[in-house]
């Protein structure tokens, strides 16, 4: 079984190294402080990073330097 972070490292890799926090959210049936949480403890570890894109989070790898929008889901 894997640690609320691997789901979340392993679903970002699925998805090209970028996604909405929302999507992370809806894709893990988890609640927003959850998923908010999970990531802040990714964050603090430097394993991912995350931006704003209008009133959304934006979830990527700290490697990734390509700041363009993520495509739409």
């Amino acid at each position: 079984m894997l640690s609320p972070e691997e789901r979340v490292m392993r679903l970002l890799e699925r998805n090209g190294g970028r996604m909405k926090q929302k999507a992370v959210t809806e894709e893990l049936d988890w609640s927003a402080a959850r998923t908010s949480q999970v990531v802040g403890d990714l964050r603090d570890a430097g394993k991912v990073e995350s931006f704003r894109l209008g009133r959304e989070n934006v979830l990527k790898f700290p490697n990734d330097e390509d700041d363009s929008p993520p495509s739409p889901r």
